[in-house]
């Protein structure tokens, strides 16, 4: 077979990406991490930032690609709204994959990191803070009221696990809760119809990273206390 040379296209995006940004005025606490590619805003969890994110961009039709640790509020919402929500494996990677091959108009991580379309499927945490900005304006709410709607369930956030055996862990957690739907898209997944928990290895450090969300807040710290019994 004969073999097909590559090409290299050179583009100065300079211009495009400060039209894109433009100028606006901040009204939110708003910070970014050492390397400037995650938006964190103050007292909010970062995928219900997300959500409202992707409710100022996507319509009917559209496809949203999210990390699966994130809140099951943002299948249901979309859903609703007639737009595709698809779960990811964690990690940018994983993600930007995800949404070239379907097509997706924006991404999202619970870590902060939101990607769109637009930017060629990477993250633009400056975009992301102005959507939420013009999102208030037009909307004349704050950023409270446009969190309500995706404030239904309680979520624990990343709990940190110093374990190496994942492989025990798994099989005695799969053992435990038997009767809930269980899925390997990355680590475990187990859900039942009033909470649901992910465990999975860190790729980046050698802990475990759980994740559990619950109907109620004392289901929520019921279920936190059982799991962390139950991982050793």
């Amino acid at each position: 077979m004969k073999s097909q040379k590559g090409w290299v296209k050179k583009v100065n995006i300079e211009k495009d990406y400060l039209r894109a940004i433009g100028d606006f005025k901040n009204k939110l606490p708003a910070s970014f991490d050492y390397d400037g590619d995650r938006l964190l805003i103050k007292d909010f969890r970062n995928d219900i930032i997300g959500a409202i994110i992707a409710d100022t961009i996507v319509k009917k039709g559209d496809i949203i690609v999210y990390d699966l640790r994130c809140s099951r509020v943002i299948s249901e919402y979309f859903r609703n709204k007639g737009i595709k929500t698809i779960p990811s494996r964690v990690g940018h990677y994983n993600i930007k994959k995800l949404m070239r091959e379907k097509k997706a108009v924006f991404g999202m991580e619970i870590t902060g990191h939101y990607y769109f379309k637009d930017f060629h499927y990477c993250e633009s945490p400056l975009y992301a803070l102005k959507k939420l900005n013009e999102y208030m304006n037009k909307t004349g709410k704050s950023l409270a009221e446009l969190a309500r709607p995706f404030n239904k369930y309680f979520h624990s956030g990343i709990i940190n696990i110093k374990i190496s055996n994942l492989k025990n862990q798994i099989s005695n957690l799969k053992e435990k809760y038997r009767n809930g739907v269980q899925n390997h898209l990355d680590g475990l997944t187990i859900e039942f119809s009033n909470w649901w928990f992910n465990l999975r290895p860190s790729h980046t450090e050698p802990i475990l990273t759980l994740v559990i969300e619950a109907k109620t807040p004392q289901l929520l710290e019921q279920k936190r206390k059982e799991i962390l019994g139950l991982v050793k």
